[in-house]
């Protein structure tokens, strides 16, 4: 297995996914509202063999959805946790290389990295590369060879 290659995947994700922890969180609150203003279903409409009618099938949406978008929450808010506990086993200058490579790149980030590290270009990507290596240990528990 690759796992520096997953490593560097979950850290491109890692700001994606901890915005739709507030989206989804939004998105439920909406959901929950409007499903607690829906109607009861009428028991006057007769269905059409077997059918329900139109309030009962957006009640049943209404519910499915949040229930999706329940479980989303849960996976997403798990796999952020996991990725910030891996992330707090990083001291200051690593956190730096990876957020600048990594999690919000930046052109000439080797270079801005460099002057401000007072170290040559091949040093910060040496560094970077120790940085990767130790959150996809702490991540992981290993690396390929």
């Amino acid at each position: 297995m690759y796992w520096k290659r997953d490593a560097i995947e979950c850290l491109k994700d890692y700001n994606a996914k901890n915005i739709s922890v507030h989206n989804l969180q939004d998105e439920i609150a909406e959901l929950t509202a409007r499903k607690n203003g829906i109607r009861s279903a009428t028991g006057d409409a007769t269905p059409v063999k077997g059918g329900g009618n139109g309030r009962e099938d957006a009640m049943i949406n209404s519910m499915v959805r949040l229930e999706r978008l329940q479980t989303n929450l849960r996976e997403v808010k798990r796999w952020v946790a996991r990725m910030e506990r891996g992330l707090s086993s990083l001291n200051e200058e690593e956190m730096k290389l990876l957020t600048r490579f990594y999690i919000t790149p930046e052109k000439g980030a080797a270079d801005r990295l460099a002057t401000e590290l007072s170290c040559d270009v091949k040093t910060v990507y040496h560094r970077k590369d120790r940085a990767l290596r130790k959150f996809t240990i702490a991540m992981y528990g290993c690396v390929e060879s």
